[in-house]
């Protein structure tokens, strides 16, 4: 999914002047000290898209000994559908203390967007709507009113997702936020998850060519006609 984007998003910008980026927290590698969870409030900018919560959002350094925490508690990414996940060395993530929530507005309004989002799980797969089925509702927004949603539960995840799981959300149109919201029906499970790898699409069309006033056009004109009279003198 992750490819179709970046390669939909290359057209973009060769159509309309679009300009595509990428936030993966990379640089902000090596935390200090790494690895381990760096609290960066509830707000935290990167690039130009400003990260919001009721939570303390924590930025998360995964390392390769027994002791490092991977997102919330001392996990790392699993796979995604095609394969093993690609976090890199930082991600962002909730604080891991009940339902979790968090905006991300951008500078600029976007065409497309996609992300990953690691580790919906929790509760019984047979039972739906178990009370410990983590259940997460993500909203594209444009000037504060919904333009699109979806709506993934632990349920969805199978088979190589069952476990810390990494699936990707995108949304195309136009919008210049993105709402996460987890719960769970019990309301009493600690929710831990994380967000990596958002691909971005400013919505910059190209402008439209400027029309020449009407005096250039007759100036133009005019300068055709000498050409077309010199032409014909130098053949007399």
């Amino acid at each position: 999914m992750i490819r179709t984007f970046i390669i939909g998003g290359a057209f973009a910008l060769a159509a309309s002047g679009a300009s595509a980026a990428l936030i993966d927290f990379e640089n902000e590698f090596p935390l200090n000290p790494d690895p381990t969870l760096i609290p960066v409030g509830n707000i935290y900018t990167n690039g130009s898209a400003t990260f919001s919560s009721t939570e303390t959002m924590k930025l998360v350094g995964i390392g390769s000994t027994p002791n490092t925490a991977g997102f919330v508690p001392n996990d790392t990414p699993g796979s995604t559908a095609s394969g093993p996940a690609s976090f890199g060395n930082v991600f962002l993530t909730g604080d891991f203390r009940g339902n979790t929530n968090m905006n991300i507005s951008f500078a600029s309004a976007l065409s497309a967007i996609s992300f990953e989002i690691v580790d919906i799980d929790g509760g019984n797969d047979s039972i739906d709507g178990d009370s410990q089925e983590e259940q997460f509702t993500f909203q594209a927004l444009q000037g504060g009113s919904v333009v699109a949603s979806q709506f993934i539960t632990s349920r969805d995840l199978t088979g190589p997702l069952n476990e810390a799981g990494v699936v990707t959300v995108s949304f195309t149109g136009l919008f210049d936020e993105i709402s996460i919201v987890g719960v769970t029906p019990g309301g009493n499970r600690n929710i831990g998850w994380g967000i990596d790898n958002i691909n971005t699409v400013e919505n910059n069309p190209a402008p439209n060519p400027v029309p020449l006033p009407a005096g250039a056009i007759l100036m133009l004109t005019a300068l055709g006609g000498f050409g077309v009279m010199r032409s014909r003198k130098r053949r007399s």
